[in-house]
Parts: C-alpha cells; structure tokens; sequence
C-alpha cells in the first residue's frame, strides 16, 4: 500500500505533535521528581526532628524518676473535732 502525499503530511503532523506532547509530559514528570526529592528531605527533616522529641521527652521522663525519689512524703496531719 502506498501512502499519498496528504497521508504522509498527517502522519508527520501526528508525530510532531506526539513528540511535543511527549516533551510536555518529561517535563511535568521533572517537576513532580523535584517535588518528591523535597518532600522527601522535609519528611527527613521532620522524621528527626520527631526522633530529638521523644529523646528530650525520654530524657525528662528519666529525670522525673529521679527527681521523685526525693519528693517529700506526705505527712498526715490529724484534724481537730470540736
């Protein structure tokens, strides 16, 4: 089968715009890359920042403890019936 010379027009139309559209889509598909490499870094970021809060708050936890060891006991002080 030969193609006519309008077939082979259109078929290089086609293919432009596939190659332009092509090149749409590689684009967006950076910017969504570069999207996830930051949202990756601040998911990092906020991962430790996370990990030195449940250190700070072991930490306090730990004193407390300790601290309690030299909490004064409570003494009961009678009450006077009249």
């Amino acid at each position: 089968m030969m193609l006519d010379k309008m077939q082979i027009e259109k078929i290089i139309n086609l293919n432009n715009q596939l190659n332009k559209d092509i090149g749409k889509l590689q684009i967006k598909n950076d910017v969504l890359l570069a999207k996830n490499n930051l949202l990756q870094k601040e998911n990092e970021k906020l991962k430790s920042e996370l990990r030195g809060k449940d250190n700070e708050i072991n930490d306090l936890k730990e004193r407390i403890a300790y601290l309690e060891q030299f909490k004064p006991k409570e003494k009961t002080i009678p009450i006077k019936q009249k």
